[in-house]
């Protein structure tokens, strides 16, 4: 697990993710390199994060951690689930726009 300037933005991957996932409101952004539209939305995720206290962000790289790509189902990025005491409650795909997810975090704190 690496972490960011931010604490509550985690990089993790198949070995790790269970320890962030299990505990509150985490948002699992799938994402690759390549993906122009995971570029976009890193922004609009970090922003989610800084205006949402209690919410965690576990960044996932698609290329590095097939277990979990096919354990959440992922067919295309970006892919975004939202995850409560490690419960998927809501889930994302392509570039959902700010008020969307902002609604689902605020709906299950």
């Amino acid at each position: 697990m690496v972490e960011s300037d931010h604490e509550r933005v985690v990089e993790v991957g198949d070995e790790d993710y269970e320890s962030v996932i299990s505990d509150g409101l985490v948002l699992l952004d799938f994402w690759a390199e390549w993906c122009a539209r995971c570029t976009a939305m890193e922004p609009v995720l970090e922003e989610l994060v800084q205006n949402n206290a209690e919410l965690t962000l576990a960044k996932i790289n698609a290329e590095e951690n097939e277990t979990l790509l096919r354990e959440f189902g992922v067919q295309s990025l970006p892919r975004i689930c939202l995850l409560d005491d490690g419960q998927q409650v809501d889930e994302f795909t392509g570039q959902p726009a700010y008020v969307h997810l902002n609604r689902a975090v605020q709906s299950h704190c």
